[in-house]
């Protein structure tokens, strides 16, 4: 897969459009088949919880997010080099939302069980993330609600 257009909107939001592109490009190779990756994808669970004890992290740095859109974030934007490891879910939700520039809300939306995905987390894949990310790069904006339908 090639990179993408990017065509930026003038908008007004603290989103940080180098490194959602970052994490579009990284998505983009996840979603690559012939791509060789020992880092998985899992948006089913964010917290290290019991219902996710069923669930492998597929990280590859112990993230405890199984590898979701904030597990990957993490990786490329340097966290586990910076931080020793995985410190807990909540500095690394605080330290993602920083490098992508995003409020609350926005990560929420992003990277949690939202309307984004239909609610339906075990179904989103690198290329979903990739369609997502692509919408907020090009438009400036979050997608509507339902965007991801499996």
């Amino acid at each position: 897969m090639g990179k993408a257009e990017d065509s930026f909107v003038a908008v007004e939001n603290a989103w940080k459009f180098d490194n959602l592109i970052k994490l579009r490009d990284h998505m983009m190779m996840l979603a690559d088949p012939s791509a060789s990756s020992k880092i998985g994808f899992n948006m089913w669970c964010f917290y290290p919880t019991k219902a996710c004890a069923n669930r492998e992290d597929t990280s590859a740095h112990n993230c405890g997010t199984v590898a979701c859109i904030a597990g990957h974030a993490a990786i490329i934007s340097g966290y586990f080099k910076d931080t020793d490891g995985f410190q807990s879910t909540y500095h690394l939700t605080d330290h993602v939302r920083t490098w992508l520039g995003t409020n609350d809300t926005e990560f929420d939306f992003l990277c949690r069980n939202s309307p984004l995905w239909n609610y339906d987390m075990d179904s989103v894949t690198p290329a979903d993330a990739v369609k997502v990310l692509n919408y907020m790069i090009n438009t400036g904006t979050m997608p509507p609600e339902r965007f991801i339908q499996h």
